[in-house]
């Protein structure tokens, strides 16, 4: 099955925002945690808690 991130959905699939807020990794970590996936748009990615690709140095 194929995972995508929250700009994958928007893009992708011209969803609304509302829309990717319901992607594949969302609620899949909490708080500030961050999780480290394939996403089948973007490759391997880092997410956060809305599953929204995050860069490894905006910290």
């Amino acid at each position: 099955m194929a995972n995508f991130c929250y700009d994958c959905c928007l893009e992708l699939f011209s969803g609304s925002e509302e829309e990717a807020m319901e992607n594949d990794f969302a609620g899949i970590v909490r708080n500030n945690e961050k999780y480290f996936c394939l996403c089948e748009g973007c490759g391997w990615i880092t997410v956060d808690k809305n599953g929204k690709k995050i860069n490894e140095t905006d910290e």
